[in-house]
Parts: C-alpha cells; structure tokens; sequence
C-alpha cells in the first residue's frame, strides 16, 4: 500500500508521485521499506511516447535500524514507426548504499524491444538486453538476445519458433552462458 497523487492533462499526458511505508518479507525475514517514487509520461498515442521515473528507497531490519537505501532512474520510450511496428527501449541506472552511504553496487542497464506484425497471423518479436553490475567485488557484463516468430497457421493452430542467446564475463571473458532453441506448436481446442 502507499499513497499515490497523479494528475493527468487534456493532452493525455499524467505526472505522478507515489510513497509507501511497507513491511517486506524476503528469505531472512521481514523489513520494513520507505519509497518514493516520481515518474511522468506522455500519450501512448503518439508516434514517440515516454515515461521518466525515479525511485528512492530505504530499507530497514527488524530493529529500525537502517541498513541500505537505493535510487534509480528508469526512462522507457515507445517508438511506433509503423502501425504494424513497435520499437521499445529502456535505460535504467540504480545504485545501493549501505548505512554509512558507501557506494555497494551500481548497474547500467538498457534494452531494445521490436514487434513487427507482418499479418493478423504471423510476428516477429526481437529482444536485446546489455546490463553491467559493479560492486566492490568487480564488474560484470551480461547480454541477452531473444527472438521470437510467431505464426497461426490455421484457426487454432499456432507455430512459435523462439531462438535465445545469452551472455556473461563473469569469467574474465564474454563467453556463450546459454544458448537455446525451441520450437512449439499449439491447438486451441473450442468446448
């Protein structure tokens, strides 16, 4: 829960801002969070749509007692070329902090989604993704690459073929982490 004030304009376009106080449970336990979130977008409508948001977050042991907090930034943009073609991207940058407002962690992250309906039947979906996380033990670099064609080739029936790559140098060097194929066909049966 948390409380959230948002004002839209005639536009379309709507800012927002959003706080809780929340306790959280996780694997060791419950904690409480304190956040604060500011985003503002634009319409979906239009051929080029974005949405900017930051976040800061505080977090708390079972004591009150302060442990980390966390900002980040996120900006999302829609780009809508075509009416049969969607082009998403993202770019997030958040850091952790511990107690004595140390730097613990920072990650870069940016991604590029595209949907392209070439019929009511048949799509292509691509998705890359590029991360970097550095923390005091050193930085780390991942990419993915998914892709995904779809096909409904009779009423009911569909085809999926979806080709997965993915990418780390966890080791010192960027080296294949895991590479998949899989093909799937579906029939919707109507009771």
């Amino acid at each position: 829960g948390g409380t959230s004030l948002e004002v839209r304009f005639n536009s379309g376009s709507s800012a927002e801002v959003f706080a809780s106080k929340q306790r959280r449970y996780d694997i060791t336990g419950g904690y409480d969070s304190d956040s604060l979130r500011v985003s503002v977008r634009t319409p979906s409508q239009y051929k080029v749509a974005f949405q900017a948001s930051a976040f800061l977050n505080d977090f708390y042991n079972f004591n009150r007692r302060h442990v980390s907090r966390a900002w980040s930034f996120t900006l999302d943009t829609t780009l809508t070329p075509l009416d049969r073609w969607r082009v998403e991207t993202r770019l997030r940058h958040s850091r952790t902090f511990d107690p004595s407002n140390t730097l613990e962690d920072r990650i870069w992250l940016g991604s590029l989604r595209t949907f392209y309906l070439f019929s009511p039947d048949t799509f292509l979906s691509v998705f890359v993704q590029g991360r970097s996380d550095h923390t005091p033990l050193g930085t780390q670099k991942t990419f993915l690459i998914s892709n995904v064609f779809g096909w409904e080739f009779t009423r009911g029936s569909r085809l999926f073929v979806a080709i997965n790559d993915s990418r780390d140098d966890g080791t010192g060097t960027f080296r294949l982490n895991n590479q998949t194929f899989v093909l799937k066909i579906v029939r919707s049966i109507d009771l």
